[in-house]
């Protein structure tokens, strides 16, 4: 398993470029144990407080903060599937991602857990 999470970082920064920061310096990677087969990787921004950048399964995705009751909270429109978006909630030393409904009137407590997460040891 750690074999395959470092073989797709190092497919990732072959084929990026290796991202970095408007400083100059390499950008931190996180690795997260997700369940039902997920690879997730955090790549930290300028600004980690205001947004994230996701690998999921090899697909980069830009979240971005939004308020939250408990915990550390991500979103975005744009999604793995055509029809929804992305919530990355980071609560304690757990991380959830769920797919987010993209219809304004639905409710925001039927999203659909996709996958839950720890940081990789």
């Amino acid at each position: 398993m750690k074999k395959i999470k470092l073989l797709l970082v190092v497919i990732f920064f072959v084929t990026s470029g290796c991202q970095t920061t408007k400083t100059g310096m390499n950008t931190d990677i996180i690795s997260y144990e997700c369940k039902k087969d997920y690879f997730i990787h955090s790549l930290e921004m300028d600004d980690p407080e205001k947004e994230i950048k996701l690998v999921i399964n090899g697909k980069e995705r830009a979240l971005y903060r939004v308020k939250s009751g408990s915990g550390v909270k991500f979103a975005t429109e744009v999604g793995l599937w055509d029809d929804s978006g992305l919530i990355w909630w980071n609560k304690g030393s757990e991380y959830s991602l769920y797919k987010m409904s993209l219809d304004h009137t639905s409710n925001p407590e039927d999203n659909e857990l996709i996958t839950t997460c720890v940081l990789a040891k």
